[in-house]
């Protein structure tokens, strides 16, 4: 999924808070927490997130537009929000198209995986949903040894394709 923005609007996102929308093309979206952003009638459907970029965590609103990422606004968490997710505390002006999320608002964020069409998701992240029809065996192994044994069976699958690749 591509990230884009009006260049205007990157130049005053800049002014107001030092940060290009094009960071978010740098964000983790595996981590992020998404919400509608429904506080006012925007004429289409807007999204707030909680996106990590470079270790801190910022604030994104955005929509999507086909295969696009629209940005809208990008700035830094506030100061406590920062703190208790990074220890970092440094101020950045909320504005009009960013306002400060309420608790109601944060309640209601959900994980990327979960609020992403799985398209979206795997295009702004590089992950993809598959169904694979593995031996019983094969994931008794695996699940034998904790309940994290997807994710091991993924980086096991990872590792034998990059060893394949290398070959």
């Amino acid at each position: 999924m591509r990230i884009a923005f009006d260049p205007g609007k990157d130049a005053s996102n800049r002014e107001k808070h030092g940060l290009s929308l094009g960071a978010a093309g740098d964000a983790d979206w595996t981590t992020a927490f998404i919400a509608l952003d429904d506080r006012r009638d925007y004429g289409e459907f807007r999204w707030y997130a909680y996106l990590p970029i470079d270790g801190r965590v910022h604030v994104a609103v955005y929509t999507e537009r086909g295969d696009v990422i629209w940005m809208i606004s990008l700035r830094r968490a506030n100061p406590a929000r920062s703190e208790s997710m990074t220890n970092s505390a440094s101020v950045d002006p909320v504005d009009d198209d960013n306002p400060e999320l309420t608790e109601a608002d944060i309640a209601r964020m959900r994980p990327a995986s979960d609020v992403l069409s799985p398209a979206a998701y795997a295009r702004l992240t590089g992950l993809s949903e598959v169904e694979l029809k593995l031996p019983a065996a094969t994931i008794r192994a695996f699940a034998e040894e904790g309940e994290d044994w997807r994710e091991r069976m993924a980086d096991a699958l990872t590792e034998a394709a990059r060893k394949k690749h290398a070959a």
